[in-house]
């Protein structure tokens, strides 16, 4: 990561989003990516793996996910935070530069993304839930999905919220417009409020 390059991104995105270095945030998501495309063990992050940010485009049903994800952290800002990471200039740094941004969501936002699982079918609780579990208080979460859910129980002295997974299909699908496009889910008891969320995970 080249230093100035990284002061440019975080002067570019201070202009549309306040910094937020007060309280810790932590998106678990359930697990990697099925192509294994996240960002893994770039330095100076604290895990391994980061979720949701990729090392490479994303494209099909996994570029959605990467679009609903946008959506809930930047709103309106998506396309503007991707113009920015396309103007680094870092030729050791992956296709997508989303590297700076983990890095930008860490030391400006108090905000860290982490997979509760090492594996897709979500058998084996990873090494950065474990780390987390271990060093964490005063964490405000957000858990994404059934399977993060389960994955959680001793994080109890926190805060904590929910929502569903954003490719979660059938019956679900209109769970996943409420919370991930409308933003107008009310709280069913066992996912919050589209406003508590966004209170506490929008920049």
């Amino acid at each position: 990561m080249i230093d100035s390059e990284y002061e440019k991104f975080v002067s570019e995105m201070s202009g549309m989003f306040k910094p937020q270095k007060e309280t810790t945030r932590v998106i678990i998501g359930e697990s990697p990516y099925p192509d294994g495309k996240n960002l893994t063990k770039f330095p100076g992050y604290p895990y391994n793996e980061v979720a949701f940010l990729r090392s490479a485009v994303a494209v099909g049903p996994t570029n959605r996910t990467v679009k609903i994800i946008w959506n809930l952290l930047f709103n309106n800002n998506g396309d503007k935070v991707r113009g920015f990471l396309k103007e680094i200039k870092d030729p050791g740094a992956t296709s997508t530069r989303e590297e700076y941004l983990a890095k930008y969501l860490a030391d400006e936002q108090g905000m860290y993304l982490v997979n509760a699982f090492a594996d897709i079918k979500c058998h084996n609780i990873s090494k950065d839930l474990k780390i987390l579990s271990r060093s964490s208080r005063n964490v405000t979460y957000l858990v994404v999905g059934k399977n993060a859910a389960s994955a959680i129980r001793f994080f109890s002295q926190n805060k904590i919220l929910y929502i569903i997974h954003p490719s979660a299909r059938g019956k679900s699908y209109s769970l996943v417009n409420e919370q991930w496009r409308d933003f107008n889910h009310k709280g069913n008891g066992i996912y919050d409020a589209s406003t508590n969320v966004i209170k506490e995970f929008r920049l």
